[in-house]
């Protein structure tokens, strides 16, 4: 546990994440990700025992003790191999083993079936995860690992001036067009730093409805309790 707590703490302290097309976000594309049609269904199945084991040890990590919250596994699970991909060395390393992955082309044909086995939009439902790299103009970078990012992670990626109106905005702007402005309160809270070499954002959006339309006359208002 210490040392899954000691990888998350420095991950953490490297990027910001969030939630878990482009918006205003697309003047500073390098590259932006293809999505396939939203209405493409696949027969693709992954096999998530690891995903279960990373949620069941992070939970303990990232969830605090005796309060409501909400944490999703998938989104720090992707932004963390992200970040495999704009790492190397012992950094890489202790990130892949938190992630129970060997190598990278494994853990990129994880995530791509992943992405492509959740992703539907249809009338009444629809699912999908956004990803997205936001890197700091001033910072020198290799093209090579934002491409496998986009085809691999469905994941675009920007040059913002960082610590400016206009990189706080441009990051709003995409957290919106990705999550259908059901944020717009606390994107439009997003304030960036001068110092801020890279923010990985991750989003799940998730749309339902009933199968059939809900009665509101056979409801009434009461106070809720336990069982017990």
């Amino acid at each position: 546990m210490k040392k899954v707590r000691r990888i998350l703490c420095g991950a953490l302290a490297a990027l910001l994440l969030a939630g878990c097309g482009s918006g205003a976000a697309g003047e500073y594309a390098i590259v932006e990700t293809s999505y396939p049609a939203r209405t493409q269904k696949t027969e693709e199945r992954v096999d998530t025992e690891e995903l279960v084991r990373f949620s069941s040890e992070t939970a303990e990590v990232v969830l605090p003790a005796r309060k409501n919250a909400v944490y999703s596994p998938v989104s720090l699970y992707l932004a963390l191999g992200m970040l495999t991909e704009l790492a190397d060395g012992e950094t890489e390393r202790q990130v892949m083993s938190l992630l129970g992955v060997s190598d990278s082309e494994s853990l990129r044909q994880w995530t791509q079936s992943l992405w492509r086995q959740l992703y539907h939009d249809e009338k009444d439902s629809a699912l999908w995860l956004g990803n997205a790299a936001f890197l700091n103009e001033n910072v020198t970078f290799h093209k090579e690992p934002l491409e496998v990012l986009a085809k691999d992670y469905y994941a675009s990626s920007y040059r913002l001036p960082m610590g400016t109106r206009a990189a706080d905005k441009a990051i709003a702007a995409w957290l919106d067009l990705q999550t259908n402005d059901l944020l717009t309160d606390d994107t439009g809270a997003i304030r960036t730093e001068k110092r801020d070499l890279l923010r990985l954002y991750n989003t799940i959006y998730y749309k339902a409805a009933w199968q059939a339309e809900f009665f509101g006359g056979a409801t009434a208002e009461d106070i809720f309790t336990a069982a017990d």
